[in-house]
């Protein structure tokens, strides 16, 4: 039996196992994706804060 929310225990253990590792797969998935995205995010962040920094230091130099 499948539920989208979470596991529904049946007298089948196999059945069981497998929806377990199903959704267990699942939110390794729904993780890995968030934090591939928080990765380029902070890859933006780091490079545009460099960036800025960058300038700042140069903007310094000139006085």
């Amino acid at each position: 039996m499948k539920n989208s929310n979470r596991l529904i225990y049946t007298d089948n253990l196999e059945e069981s196992l497998e929806e377990a590792a199903s959704l267990f797969k699942n939110h390794i998935k729904f993780y890995t994706e968030i934090i591939e995205k928080d990765k380029k995010v902070i890859k933006t962040f780091n490079k545009d804060f460099k960036i800025e920094h960058a300038k700042e230091v140069l903007s310094k130099a000139n006085l």
